[in-house]
């Protein structure tokens, strides 16, 4: 599939869609403050004048004309002297007041808001004492006065050690709202790397944006950003300095965007050449058989509208790289260091030698015993190869640097705080990508076990307005507690009070409920079970009734107890029993950690709650002929004049009237999906094909 045949576009907490309507920023008509409505000021003689009207003392006018002549002289580089003689470089600030209406101090701070020709200028409130007045005075307070100080124009004439503040009032355009919020669409790139890119372009560090999720990279992709403190003007500056990407539609906004932040994604998705296979390894060309492939493509859309998919984690949650990022994950929660480092720095097969040579020399001081020179000769290693690896490889370069860096830990505690030294985000992408996987097995269990028709006993579903909010990347972004899920009893499972699309699966962690599926004996009062005192505010329930799983925890939150009493003479529960297996597969368990390196442990992630089933929402498709193979199938943004439009409703289910001349049919689908739902495993239903990479690339 060509990158140019998946769009995706994000959809924010209020529904707004990600989609660029201009690449200009426009300065905003309504100000927010008082000082913001007024036009900036061009001269001299126009900031005396505004401070006239104010009716400061002639003496201080004075002073602001002879500062504002030295800031103007410092800025073109001249001799800083006035038509008097006077050297004005002696005065680096000046004080107005005192002013104790609040209306007064507003209008100072406008006379200068905006002031270039003087290099910039800042002004800032000061408290100070009244003449006269003595410190603990009557009563034990000091009165005061409300002072303007004006600085600014070159830092060289500055006291040493002051420092440049921030005001919102003087050159910020957003007033209180102090984030800038834009529209970033990239064709075929990866998210990080473009607001990697971006940092570097502006200096600013990459913790200045935020977005409420990453994209696809193999698509055209629209989402939201917002970035702290960073003019429009200078954002909408490297449109013309951008490959493959734009920035636009810029606005502000009182709060960053964080992780889950989104309502969820619009996707349109073109699939070209249409077959229709009757029999393995029989497949008729589009243009021959038509009418089937309408006919096929309409039962397979109908089909997914009602019954919906499995909502598998894709693909591209476990990378497409030398290393899927779940083993990662799993040597980083098992505490096998050298193996984490080893999978992370492991060249590709088409690495350059010099690359692979370096990287296999770094590893090599990594194993064995540790000696005296050890830390030198890995250091020596590390500097070679940061001269080697190209910026985008972030985590990479993260190990190296801290390999590089002198140090007195040996052995483990030099493998720990290397991998700390990667960016937090990253490192959760490994862990969380860990959890997603034994989300996918416990899935399939599932599924195997009781099909996907319906609700069984044992299952969880989530209280009515938490199912919006059930799931977080595994715990990486906003916090918040996690909501009670209820399970599912005998009787209402005979009732069939709860549909299949309500049964929310856990991912491990340490604040979840498991499933209690196959549970024969449900029944409030005390058994011969007990309780003690787990971690972090949670209980352990051992079940004492004789099973195969005698003597296995099942953590339920301590705020559970209060709704869900204990559970007596429990038969093995299916998926308890899946997840322990799942874990113990690899060493691992919610309840015993295997290292207390926190960032990397099991035990200190909350896990989250996933649904089982996903339903797309909006699902449109129409039919289209074509007979250029290189053809546009959909417009991207940079070829379209925008306009306010819903691209999941360009579409509806239509059926174009056949081209006789025509070689080819392709399905042109449009729907929306819910944070963290992957199109791909919508895609795998629809055409009931693998999603690999690799088969992608075969079909392409």
């Amino acid at each position: 599939m060509r990158f140019s045949d998946f769009h995706v576009h994000e959809v924010s907490e209020g529904g707004e869609i990600a989609r660029i309507h201009s690449t200009q920023y426009v300065e905003p008509c309504k100000p927010s403050s008082p000082t913001e409505g007024a036009s900036a000021p061009s001269s001299i003689e126009d900031v005396l004048g505004r401070l006239e009207a104010v009716r400061l003392p002639a003496e201080q006018l004075s002073s602001v004309r002879l500062f504002l002549e030295s800031c103007t002289k410092r800025k073109k580089g001249g001799a800083a002297v006035s038509s008097d003689g006077e050297d004005p470089d002696a005065l680096n600030e000046v004080l107005l007041g005192p002013l104790s209406a609040r209306e007064d101090r507003v209008a100072v701070h406008g006379a200068f808001a905006g002031l270039e020709a003087c290099g910039g200028v800042e002004t800032e409130t000061l408290s100070l004492a009244r003449p006269g007045e003595q410190a603990g005075g009557e009563g034990g307070a000091t009165a005061t006065e409300s002072w303007i100080r004006v600085t600014g124009g070159s830092s060289q004439g500055r006291d040493a050690g002051s420092k440049r503040k921030w005001h919102a009032h003087a050159a910020w355009p957003g007033g209180s709202d102090r984030f800038t919020r834009f529209v970033l669409y990239k064709e075929n790139q990866e998210t990080q790397a473009i607001l990697g890119h971006l940092s570097r372009t502006l200096r600013v560090p990459l913790s200045t944006f935020g977005i409420a999720g990453t994209k696809d990279k193999r698509g055209c992709t629209s989402q939201f950003v917002t970035a702290s403190r960073v003019h429009p003007r200078r954002l909408a500056g490297l449109n013309a300095r951008l490959r493959g990407a734009s920035l636009g539609d810029f606005s502000f906004v009182p709060r960053g965007l964080q992780l889950g932040a989104l309502q969820g994604n619009r996707f349109r998705v073109a699939f070209r050449a249409l077959r229709v296979v009757e029999k393995e390894g029989e497949q008729a060309p589009s243009s021959s058989c038509s009418a089937s492939v309408r006919a096929r493509v309409e039962a397979a859309v109908q089909a997914l509208k009602s019954s919906g998919f499995l909502n598998y984690y894709g693909m591209q949650r476990f990378g497409i790289g030398r290393t899927p990022t779940h083993v990662v994950g799993e040597a980083l929660l098992v505490g096998d260091w050298a193996r984490a480092v080893r999978l992370l720095l492991e060249p590709r097969e088409d690495a350059e030698p010099a690359l692979r040579a370096a990287t296999e020399a770094l590893l090599a001081t990594l194993e064995g015993q540790e000696d005296e020179e050890a830390p030198v000769n890995r250091a020596s290693a590390a500097e070679k190869l940061l001269t080697l690896l190209p910026r985008n490889m972030v985590a990479e370069r993260a190990l190296a640097e801290a390999f590089q860096a002198p140090a007195a830990t040996k052995g483990d505690a030099a493998l720990t705080q290397a991998l700390r030294a990667i960016p937090r985000n990253l490192a959760n992408l490994y862990v969380h990508a860990f959890q997603s996987a034994v989300w996918n097995a416990a899935a399939s269990r599932r599924a195997a076990a009781h099909g996907l028709e319906r609700a069984v006993a044992g299952d969880l579903v989530l209280p009515a307005g938490a199912a919006d909010q059930q799931e977080e990347e595994g715990g990486e972004g906003r916090k918040r507690r996690l909501p009670i899920p209820h399970v599912v009893t005998v009787e209402e499972a005979k009732e069939g009070r709860f549909g299949i699309e309500e049964v929310v699966l856990p991912l491990p962690g340490c604040q979840v409920v498991l499933p209690q599926n196959e549970a024969q004996q449900v029944r409030c009062g005390r058994g011969r079970e007990s309780l003690v005192t787990g971690k972090r505010g949670c209980w352990h329930l051992r079940i004492a009734a004789a099973c195969p799983l005698e003597g296995a925890c099942v953590r339920v939150p301590c705020r559970a107890l209060l709704r869900v009493w204990v559970f007596t003479e429990l038969t093995p529960p299916v998926n308890v029993q899946a997840y322990a297996e799942l874990l113990a597969d690899k060493g691992l368990s919610v309840d015993t950690p295997r290292h207390s390196c926190a960032p990397f442990a099991l035990d200190q992630l909350p896990g989250a709650y996933r649904c089982l089933i996903c339903r797309p929402r909006d699902l449109a498709f129409q039919i289209v002929s074509y007979s250029d193979s290189e053809c546009t199938l959909i417009s991207s943004e940079a070829q379209v004049d925008a306009r306010p439009q819903d691209p999941a409703r360009e579409i509806t289910d239509t059926v174009e009237p056949a081209d006789a001349a025509a070689r080819y049919l392709a399905l042109d689908l449009s729907f929306a999906l819910p944070p963290s739902s992957y199109a791909t495993m919508l895609l795998r239903e629809l055409t009931k094909q693998s999603t690999s990479d690799l088969h992608l690339q075969a079909h392409d």
